[in-house]
């Protein structure tokens, strides 16, 4: 169901006004072909780079780091869907329809594109593997790509330009926070884990994995509409958890060559969405009873598929053996 239905409230308060105004503004260079080039650009730019970004970094290039942005993501994405249920901002075309060049079925404040941009983008440059770029085009690349996918949402007369601030302090916010406490956050998880397998029956893996499952219910708690990213969190810890760590998996994303690594993530990537496939010729949808639980489940199985699976299926196959594989 969309989740603007009865939304409207009968007064629009001053500051939507003032948004509105401000995306007719920015609306007045608006032509048919600028459109379908913002609307791709808004969706590639977030949801290509968003996901894709990730899997290459855990598959190709290094596993605990691309391990830890779709970790991020997927608790970021929860997150902002959350925020959004809980302010319950209708989208700018709800008050004025001449506004929507394009539409969306969730509420509109705070901008998931801005926030997913705002903290991949410097998150991967920053926080990734060592590029050759300055540190100046870095800072460069981490504020335009984001600016622009923000001001592509005020484009579209789908986001207010206070969605889009909000969405980048958000994104920012979070970045900030994994950038300089995610090592030490896991350590600490780890740490207490041991620490507790000691003096009870509970091994390190139950306990690394109930702090996983919190996350991921605190998601379903704040926003139980939408699953999906609870349920990829959850599967990327129990594949990483259950799969990966216990068989001790002789994985290293950075060997192989570049014909190996493009081979690992089509074949990664074309195993990890089946069960969406699953899902879709289940024709199972929103009117279905269970519908929530079998996208949690979807994406659950997903997330282990990413983490914990198609590494050992990298290395059954020896796609990860290369020059560089004993590094």
């Amino acid at each position: 169901m969309n989740e603007l239905t009865n939304a409207v409230p009968q007064a629009i308060p001053a500051i939507y006004l003032w948004g509105i105004e401000f995306i007719k503004a920015v609306q007045t260079v608006a032509n048919p072909a600028l459109t379908e080039v913002v609307k791709i650009f808004t969706d590639v730019s977030v949801y290509g780079f968003g996901i894709l970004i990730p899997l290459i970094y855990m598959w190709c290039i290094d596993y605990k780091k691309g391990l830890h942005l779709l970790y991020v993501l997927t608790f970021g994405t929860g997150l902002t869907d959350g925020i959004k249920l809980i302010l319950h901002v209708p989208r700018p075309y709800t008050y004025a329809p001449e506004v929507m060049l394009t539409t969306e079925t969730s509420f509109s404040t705070p901008s998931g594109h801005s926030f997913t941009g705002t903290l991949m983008y410097p998150a991967v440059l920053f926080y990734g593997a060592k590029t050759k770029l300055k540190n100046k085009l870095k800072i460069f690349l981490a504020i335009i790509f984001p600016f622009a996918i923000g001001v592509s949402r005020i484009y579209l007369g789908v986001h207010y330009p206070t969605d889009v601030l909000s969405g980048w302090f958000l994104g920012g916010f979070v970045f900030f926070i994994f950038f300089l406490f995610t090592e030490k956050i896991e350590n600490k998880i780890s740490g207490f884990a041991e620490a507790l397998s000691k003096v009870s029956s509970k091994n390190i893996k139950s306990v690394k994995f109930a702090a996983a499952a919190g996350f991921s219910f605190f998601l379903i708690l704040i926003c139980n509409e939408k699953v999906y990213g609870a349920g990829a969190l959850f599967g990327l810890a129990f594949g990483n958890i259950y799969i990966f760590e216990p068989l001790k998996i002789n994985f290293n994303a950075s060997s192989g060559t570049p014909v190996q690594k493009i081979f690992r993530f089509i074949l990664g990537f074309a195993v990890s969405i089946i069960p969406v496939l699953a899902v879709y010729f289940a024709k199972i949808n929103a009117s279905h009873p269970q519908f929530r639980l079998y996208v949690f489940l979807e994406f659950a199985a997903v997330g282990a598929i990413v983490s914990g699976l198609m590494p050992l299926i990298f290395v059954k196959l020896n796609l990860c053996r290369g020059k560089n594989a004993g590094r």
